[in-house]
């Protein structure tokens, strides 16, 4: 079987856009099947940005579990803002990612 990568709800469904108000957290979850995780590292990908090693920004985290079919990441993104919309990729090499993508609406 090939390798699936896909972000999903939490109903298991893929997902293909997400919407958040100003201030709450992003919580993405990467689905990860048929690859051998061992030596594999998730990499959650912001636009251009990988996510995991953005100290900068600050509030995020990422927590993976690996499974015996593959792995389960989530990405966390605290207090967000305008700036945190765009593309956000569960990535585990060139030729296997999913994007979707967020919008931060201004709330009430």
């Amino acid at each position: 079987m090939a390798p699936e990568v896909l972000i999903v709800d939490e109903e298991g469904e893929p997902l293909y856009d997400k919407y958040y108000e100003v201030g709450s957290t992003i919580k993405l979850m990467c689905k990860i099947r048929h690859i051998s995780m061992l030596r594999s590292v998730v990499y959650w990908i912001h636009n251009e940005n990988i996510l995991n090693h953005d100290t900068t920004r600050g509030g995020i985290s990422v927590k993976t579990n690996l499974t015996s079919v593959g792995a389960n990441s989530t990405l966390f993104v605290a207090k967000v803002n305008r700036q945190d919309s765009g593309s956000y990729t569960c990535s585990i090499g060139p030729n296997q990612h999913y994007s979707i993508s967020v919008h931060v609406l201004n709330g009430k």
